[in-house]
């Protein structure tokens, strides 16, 4: 390599080493950008302890349409669950054997919400061995408890008073 060649030779590595500076000190800009953020966390659902229980629209295993002010009169615990979710497998089994509230044992029922088809939420069932007896089945195909409740997680629990206000939530199993 000789004249023009080796000119552009050295040329070629002095942008290189400049480009790579360059994207150093971006990266380094980012970090501290980063680090000066708060933590931000989105709230686990939309609803406050006392709220009343905004309505969902959910069907029974059999395809009919139920309403959540069915549920009035005895204090409710309101299992949402997905059925591709294996801790919700988990937690159901648990939830079974224990009960939904461990701390609160003046919960009487419990309503298994799943945000998945009927066909994959009995697959599920099935696969559990879950008592029908146990538990009332509801399915939530249109997602609203995501929309009117903003539920985005599973598995979830919420318990609600003899009126649907909202008494505590519990996230994950």
């Amino acid at each position: 390599m000789t004249g023009l060649w080796l000119i552009s030779y050295f040329i070629l590595w002095i942008l290189f080493i400049i480009l790579a500076l360059v994207v150093v000190i971006i990266l380094r800009n980012l970090g501290i950008v980063y680090q000066s953020l708060p933590n931000i966390k989105l709230p686990p659902s939309k609803l406050l302890t006392g709220d009343p229980l905004p309505e969902l629209d959910l069907l029974t295993l059999s395809g009919e349409e139920m309403l959540l002010s069915k549920f009035q009169g005895i204090k409710t615990a309101f299992l949402l669950v997905s059925a591709n979710c294996e801790p919700c497998k988990e937690f159901l089994s648990k939830i079974q054997t224990n009960g939904a509230d461990p701390f609160d044992p003046s919960v009487k029922r419990k309503v298994l919400i799943s945000i998945s088809s009927i066909d994959d939420t009995l697959d599920m069932l099935q696969q559990i061995g879950i008592n029908h007896n146990t538990f009332v089945i509801l399915v939530d195909e249109n997602k609203s408890a995501a929309e009117n409740w903003g539920i985005l997680s599973t598995p979830t629990t919420i318990i609600a008073d003899e009126k649907l206000r909202v008494v505590s939530q519990i996230f994950g199993n």
